[in-house]
């Protein structure tokens, strides 16, 4: 037979974990896109120029250029 106990404590934990690295991303996301933003208006440059300047991978940048375009939606 098999045992289905659950341990509601590793649960949480688990639960917890994954939120926090959901929380991690999104205050990087939006800290990047507040940053491009703050080159883009400062210098008067492209989105491409503005990542290059800020050091975002190039296998990033269309990630955070569509990120950007939603956040002026």
């Amino acid at each position: 037979m098999l045992d289905l106990q659950w341990d509601f404590d590793e649960a949480k934990v688990a639960w917890f974990k994954q939120g926090e690295k959901k929380g991690e991303r999104l205050g990087r996301d939006n800290a990047i896109i507040n940053n491009l933003r703050s080159v883009i208006e400062a210098f008067n440059v492209s989105v491409e120029k503005a990542m290059d300047v800020l050091k975002i991978p190039k296998e990033e940048q269309s990630y955070y250029a569509s990120k950007l375009n939603e956040s002026v939606k």
